[in-house]
């Protein structure tokens, strides 16, 4: 007996040398997109889209995951709901792909992700085993060999011609599993299998992949059934808020887990994490430049994100509390608006540090770890201090600091060489008990007992001056002004744009469509396009027209060579009118650009509001109203649909030689509709540039100012206003009145343009209810 031991434990031995590795994930990152504003339908969510008005935090769904499955293997992912246990499967059976890192598989997959994942609920039972077995890469003549077999292990004979749709839960998770498992494969992957049916079923589950397992199959399994975990399972892997908090044997990780959530022990984990953030917009104006006489340092834009933001972006699921003085008000309309994270705000007159730590305290309970960090610093991506354990301060050597951190101690001392800059972690609060009522935080630290380790900050910033924000928004940019969502760069005279996000590929794609249509329609005032995907254009010789500096004669003669262009593109194709889109553009997304910031700007719920020394009607308060005046003067006179260009403002038109005039940037659709929509539309786009110097706003050469009941925004004029007459005589359209409703309610749906920019937001709502105020008057007086 003892000889036979000893000869299966060599075979054993040498089986396991033999192992070939099956899976191997190698630094593993998933992220994820969290919409931080509700959208109740998809065709909401594709206006926003277009209109670049979906608003995003970011959230890792893992994180720097890594390990290797050999051939035979038996791994169980355990974790509770959302530690990115069924995000692993999808990444490891090709439905999702890393954002970081690298995942090889050997061998072929049949993934129980979802039981019944490609039925059709509509078709009966017995179409869709063919039609799941063709999903899985099976013929007829092999699906008609096993149909028997897969019948008898589901027990469905009686139920073979009833719609998948009249199944229970049990009566597809059987079905599902009995495809799947026909044949025997390389990898099976399973998530919650043994969830659905009765015991019985779960019992031949078991015994199956048991079977398969013997035969050599290599076994990924989800279960919240750590049972279930333990008996099939030889390795387990847990996960936590998408990383890894342990992993071996399946025995001693269940064990782990169970205990931590019996709340025996705290599991080993890479870092402590913490669970709150004190963040302190609390700071003496007279330190910085003056970026705004309307809005505080702390929301000034960098990379159209409030910078105050950065830090909610990269820890979402922290809570936060905010600190700050007379301009807590607009942070905490802010925050609430598109922050996406739970805080509370203190309104403070003190400047004391202490003394304002101690105010926020109270909103943090004992036992927990928090950080404590300026509104205005910008962490490095590279810094992680959810790894870092214990008492905590951040320093760099791109900081010039009062304070350093030497050989464990906070010393004050100028330095540019491990300053500290004002990013502290503290293990508890129980430690700050005996910190007196006021005085400077860091000295209070360099005095306490309090042990401490540090952590390099790398390249982040804090934002002081205006050039801080300058020098990081012009990068990468040349020539044209790129946005958030993607860079524009030249080379060689060529004009390469590259999407930089989800939004960036989807407006691209749009923008390509809108390209190659004109282009067949054999239309010539674009630039010559030399690929798709990346776009890449001619750069044309000239300057974008706004920038341009011409005499009044040609002026004129511009305006005729635009018009006579414009009413080329639209005469080149035409379809039906789409009453839905209309209503999308002009209603509905002019209202969801407001209902956003209904909360931030000053004066939004009053009935009327003073501006420009126009005592002028609310859009709020006369919604139903404007609808019907859409409803009845846009949407009902329009009686076809023309090819649009849909942002023809003038710092979308090249001036080149001789007058010469080139289109770029289309918008490329119109609400639900491609290329073509409302020609009206156009035309108040241009007129948006004529009379409301759009161009001059987005540069950000206005001023904005507000006094106890009033409001005054005026744009520098770039010199075509009194051109006004004669650009609406020229054109064919004649309804004068409907231009300038549509450039009104443009105004107003711009309000999310740049919805990083407190100024720029409100200035967009005032001139748009200035302008709207002065078209309703022309409408009442018809």
């Amino acid at each position: 007996m003892d000889d036979k031991k000893t000869k299966d434990k060599k075979n054993t031995d040498k089986n396991n040398i033999d192992k070939k590795t099956i899976i191997k994930v190698d630094d593993v990152t998933v992220r994820f997109n969290i919409a931080s504003e509700r959208i109740d339908n998809l065709k909401e969510y594709v206006i926003k889209f277009v209109k670049r008005e979906l608003m995003f935090q970011e959230f890792l769904a893992l994180q720097n995951i890594s390990f290797e499955i050999k051939q035979g293997e038996a791994w169980g992912l355990i974790g509770v709901n959302g530690s990115g246990k069924s995000t692993l499967l999808k990444l490891i059976s090709g439905i999702l792909k890393p954002y970081k890192g690298k995942v090889t598989i050997s061998g072929s997959i049949a993934p129980l992700i979802e039981l019944g994942a490609g039925f059709d609920a509509d078709l009966t039972a017995r179409e869709n085993i063919f039609l799941n077995g063709a999903v899985l890469g099976h013929d007829h003549k092999f699906m008609e060999d096993h149909f028997d077999e897969i019948v008898e292990f589901a027990e469905l004979q009686n139920f073979l011609d009833m719609p998948i749709k009249n199944y229970s839960s049990g009566m597809a998770a059987r079905l599902g599993f009995a495809i799947a498992t026909m044949v025997q494969t390389d990898i099976l992957i399973c998530d919650e299998v043994l969830s659905v049916g009765d015991y019985a079923f779960q019992q031949k589950c078991e015994e199956r992949m048991h079977k398969m397992l013997e035969d050599g199959t290599t076994l990924i399994y989800v279960s919240h059934d750590i049972n279930s975990v333990r008996r099939l399972c030889d390795h387990a892997i847990w996960l936590d808020k998408g990383k890894e908090v342990m992993k071996g044997n399946a025995l001693t990780v269940c064990e782990g887990y169970i205990k931590e959530m019996n709340g025996d022990i705290k599991a080993a984990k890479k870092g402590d994490d913490f669970d709150y953030v004190i963040i302190s917009a609390v700071h003496d104006d007279s330190k910085y430049d003056k970026f705004s006489g309307n809005k505080p340092l702390e929301l000034m834009s960098k990379k159209q994100l409030p910078i105050i933001f950065y830090t909610m972006r990269r820890y979402p699921q922290k809570k936060y509390v905010i600190l700050g003085n007379e301009n807590i008000g607009i942070i905490e309309k802010y925050v609430e608006a598109f922050g996406g994270v739970p805080f509370v705000s203190i309104k403070t007159d003190s400047k004391d540090s202490i003394e304002n730590i101690q105010k926020a305290l109270q909103y943090i309970p004992k036992d927990k770890r928090f950080l404590i960090i300026d509104a205005n610093i910008v962490l490095d991506n590279a810094v992680k201090l959810e790894s870092t354990t214990g008492n905590v301060v951040g320093t760099s050597d791109n900081y010039e600091s009062k304070w350093r951190f030497r050989k464990g101690n906070i010393e004050k001392a100028r330095t540019l060489k491990d300053g500290i800059m004002n990013c502290v972690m503290i293990e508890d609060k129980a430690l700050l008990e005996k910190m007196p009522p006021k005085g400077d935080f860091l000295d209070y630290l360099s005095k306490s007992k309090i042990e401490f380790d540090s952590i390099d900050l790398e390249d982040t910033k804090k934002v002081t001056r205006m050039d801080d924000l300058k020098e990081e928004n012009e990068e990468d940019i040349s020539d044209y002004p790129g946005r958030a969502f993607n860079i524009i760069k030249v080379r060689d005279n060529i004009v390469i744009k590259l999407p930089q996000d989800d939004l960036g590929k989807l407006l691209a794609a749009q923008e390509t469509k809108w390209y190659q249509k004109v282009a067949d329609l054999n239309y010539r005032h674009i630039p010559p396009i030399y690929e798709y995907n990346p776009i890449r254009m001619k750069k044309m010789e000239g300057e974008v027209l706004s920038e341009s500096k011409l005499a009044n004669n040609d002026k004129k003669e511009v305006l005729d060579n635009l018009i006579d262009i414009l009413e080329e593109l639209h005469g080149k194709y035409s379809k039906s009118v789409n009453m839905y889109s209309l209503k999308d553009v002009y209603y509905n997304s002019t209202f969801s650009s407001l209902n956003a910031i209904k909360n931030i700007v000053p004066f939004a719920n009053d009935e009327y509001i003073n501006i420009n020394g126009k005592k002028c009607r609310n859009p709020f308060k006369i919604r139903q109203e404007l609808y019907f005046d859409i409803q009845n003067r846009l949407m009902e006179n329009c009686k076809k649909f023309y090819l649009i260009h849909g942002d023809c403002t003038f710092s979308n038109i090249i001036l080149g030689k001789n007058k010469q005039l080139t289109l770029i940037d289309p918008q490329g659709c119109f609400g639900q509709t491609n290329y073509c929509g409302d020609v009206y539309y156009d035309w108040a786009k241009l007129y948006m540039s004529i009379v409301g110097n759009w161009d001059q706003f987005v540069l950000g050469n206005y001023t904005l100012n507000f006094s106890n009941d009033a409001v005054e925004v005026r744009v520098k004029s770039a010199g075509w206003e009194h051109l006004e007459d004669y650009y609406l005589d020229k054109i064919k359209e004649k309804d004068s009145t409907s231009i300038k409703f549509i450039h009104a309610l443009i105004w107003l749906s711009s309000t999310m343009y740049r919805w990083d920019d407190y100024d720029f937001m409100s200035g967009a709502f005032y001139l748009g209810t200035y302008y709207m105020n002065q078209v309703l008057e022309e409408i009442d007086a018809e």
